[in-house]
């Protein structure tokens, strides 16, 4: 997994064949802004959700994308892993 958004924006324009100015097209934004990101900028929750749009193409992919892409952003900090889920639901019993 990538350890920023920026970097996995160029990756993902790497993989897709995709310009600055394509990427930009395809996300709605300006070649400025897919620059600012790739150089490490964090992008607003809206512009995240762009991309989102941009790059995922089926319902369940759209949310795990956000969800990602929330992350490498620093909005949101990484769910806790199964073995904290499986301790909370044993209480429950």
């Amino acid at each position: 997994m990538t350890n920023s958004l920026g970097q996995w924006l160029k990756e993902r324009c790497e993989t897709e064949g995709l310009s600055l100015r394509q990427a930009a097209a395809r996300v709605g934004v300006s070649h400025g802004t897919i620059a600012k990101i790739m150089d490490g900028a964090s992008p607003s929750p809206q512009t995240i959700r762009r991309l989102v749009r941009a790059f995922a193409f089926e319902e369940g992919e759209r949310l795990a994308l956000e969800d990602q892409l929330l992350i490498l952003a620093g909005y949101r900090t990484p769910r806790p892993d199964e073995k904290v889920q499986e301790t909370a639901s044993h209480a429950h019993r």
